[in-house]
This record gives C-alpha cells, structure tokens and sequence, in this order.
C-alpha cells in the first residue's frame, strides 16, 4: 500500500472520529432538550445513535494503539512508554475541563434555572455540586463522571490502556489468538454486570475488535465494497432502534446485544476505510480531518458548554416550539464548542502529547544507559 493511500486511509479514520464526536454532542443536546413528534425522534434516534458513536469511539482506539505499538517488542519498558504516553493523551484535557467544570459549579450562573429543558438538563452540572475529595481526585483521573458525565468512557480508554500490550502480545503469540480474544470478548459482553465496574470488561470486546481490523488490515486478503460499507453504516446507527422495536420497550444504554452488533457493524467501516481507497476518499476532506483533531476535546467540553448556554439562553429560547429550542441550542453548542475545542487541543493536548513523548523517550534512554553500563 503506497504511502498516499495510508496517509488518505488514516485521515478518514480522523473525519470517522470526528463526525462520532459531532453526534454524540447534538444527541446529548436532544437529549437535554426533546422535541416533540414519533416520527422525529425515531429518526433522531437513528440519525444521533450516540451509542454507536462510542463504539466506533473504541474501535478506532483499538485499531490505532495497534498501529502505534505493532512494531515494538512488548515488553515491560515498551508497555511502560505506552502507558506514559496514553496517561499524557487523555489526562491533561480531562484535567483541563473538570477544572472549569468544577468553577461553573460554584459561579451564580450555574443555580439558573433552565425551563423548557429536560429533567437532565435541570440537573447537569447544579450549583454547588459536591463530592468528596477522593471523588474530587477520581474525577480529574477519569475515574468518576460527576464533573464530566461521559468519564465513563475515559474510566474504560483508561483501564483498557493499561491491558492493551497485553492482549496484542496474545494474538501476536498464538495464530488464531485474535479470534479467541474476541470469544472471550463477546461471553464478557453477554455476562457483565450492569454499569460501574463492568463497563470496561463489557466493552473490552471493541478494543479487541479493532486489533482484529488491523489484522486484516496487515494481511490485505479482502477489500470492503461501497454496498457492504453503507450496508454497515446502516446497522451501525438503526440497529438500537430496531431491537427496541423488537422487544417492544426501551432498552438500557449499555445492552449487551446492540453492542455487539453495533462493534462488528463498526469494525467493518472502520476496515472499510482503511481498505478501500474509494470509500476512504469521501472523508478525506480537510474540515472533516480538523473536525477529528478536535474529536476528543469537542467530547469533552461540550456537556459543559450546554449547561452554560442553556442558562444563559433560559429566557429567549421560552419563545419557540420544543424542536426549534432543540436546533437553536445544537446550533449555539457547536458554534461555542469547536473555538473551545481548537484552544484545547493547540493548547494542552499538542502540548502534553510532546511532553508524553519526550518522557517516554527518555525513559527508554535511561533504561539503555542502564543497561549498557552492565555490561
């Protein structure tokens, strides 16, 4: 594969993750204001399957950090500058927007009320919002949600991280590691307990699923067709709402057989896109590649840039319908967040990355210093 092909096959995995990011933000903005009208929400329920964005979210995870140590010897050192680095990826914009999370709690614009809004809305980021301090720590760790309610995600990157050299070492040890791996993946899926502690062993069978993408990357034994990738896509965002319709009431967010689905539904774009030139091309536009660099931070800040414009939008947004309350807001949160996005990811998250990346390397010279003078 030419070195163009990969550079435009990456770049649409950057545009995937920034677009995953972009309808994880305008669902939780339906979410904090709902529209009237079935038809409309079945369709935004389609349209805005934030579930599946984080599923993608995870894949590309475990597609990526293969990539990234694939031609390292894994070893205690080498997992060691892994860890350093991923801790320097996620933390430090974490850090970043629980600080002004926490300061909004404590301001007189967060005790506004939000009428119009849902009731989670109404109790999204409150005023005066307290924990212990352990939670407080927890918190800026990606431990805990109570600044930032999609931690839960950054508690299952983390956490996976600390694994991930462990299970590529698996499927590089034995030949067919990669699909008892996902064996595995699947049975912890069918039988983890419901939220808290079980999150990262439920949706471990995404990592393992994109390392299997990159297997099949690595081998070039196939090409997805467009058909097939649409086909995917389709799945990928309906396939919630079309079990729900099946067993005739709502399901929990975290549902054992739509993750499932949606995972294998997710590897395929995602092996689609880095596979077939054709498919890859659609993404590979600059405003959509930016819109990835700014994935994680736009992930990040968005919840709080809503309960900020919400308050302060409280009054105005009275005068119109539920569903123009729903566009004005996603219109408003956009517009806010990307800026906010930009300063964070030039500002902390290049920068941090850097520092991740020296120390790491540093690390590793001082081992081959060490070892050196053993000898």
């Amino acid at each position: 594969m030419s070195t163009q092909k990969s550079h435009r096959h990456l770049d649409a995995l950057q545009s995937l993750r920034g677009i995953a990011a972009l309808i994880v933000l305008l669902r939780h903005v339906m979410i904090c204001y709902p529209s009237e009208g079935i038809i409309r929400n079945h369709f935004i329920d389609v349209a805005l399957n934030s579930h599946a964005a984080v599923v993608i979210f995870f894949v590309l995870s475990g597609f990526v950090l293969s990539i990234s140590i694939e031609n390292t010897k894994i070893d205690i050192h080498s997992t060691i500058v892994f860890w350093i680095r991923r801790v320097f990826r996620i933390l430090p914009a974490l850090m970043f927007v629980t600080f002004l999370s926490i300061i909004f709690t404590k301001i007189s614009l967060s005790s506004l009320p939000t009428p119009g809004s849902s009731d989670f809305m109404e109790g999204l980021l409150p005023h005066n919002l307290t924990t212990s301090s352990v939670g407080v720590i927890k918190s800026f760790l990606g431990l805990a949600s109570t600044y930032v309610p999609q931690n839960w995600t950054i508690t299952v990157e983390l956490i996976m991280a600390v694994l991930f050299p462990l299970l590529v070492s698996l499927t590089r040890s034995f030949s067919n590691g990669v699909y008892w791996l996902l064996f595995t993946g699947i049975i912890v899926t069918c039988t983890a307990g419901e939220g808290g502690k079980w999150l990262p062993p439920f949706y471990g069978m995404d990592f393992i699923l994109g390392i299997a993408v990159y297997r099949f990357w690595n081998s070039s034994l196939w090409r997805p067709s467009v058909l097939a990738t649409v086909l995917s896509v389709a799945i990928l965002c309906g396939a919630s709402s079309f079990i729900t319709e099946i067993v005739g009431h709502s399901l929990p967010f975290h549902y054992a057989t739509t993750s499932i689905i949606e995972g294998f539904a997710a590897s395929f774009v995602v092996l689609s896109l880095t596979d077939h030139d054709k498919v890859a091309r659609y993404l590979s536009v600059r405003p959509l590649i930016v819109l990835g660099d700014l994935s994680f931070s736009l992930y990040l800040v968005h919840f709080l840039v809503v309960s900020i414009l919400g308050r302060v939008f409280a009054p105005f947004l009275l005068n119109y319908t539920s569903f123009e309350r729903a566009l004005i807001m996603a219109a408003a949160t956009l517009l806010v967040t990307l800026p906010i996005s930009w300063f964070i990811f030039r500002g902390i998250e290049i920068p941090f990355n850097r520092l991740g990346k020296k120390l790491s390397g540093d690390f590793l010279n001082l081992i081959r210093k060490r070892s050196h003078a053993t000898y």
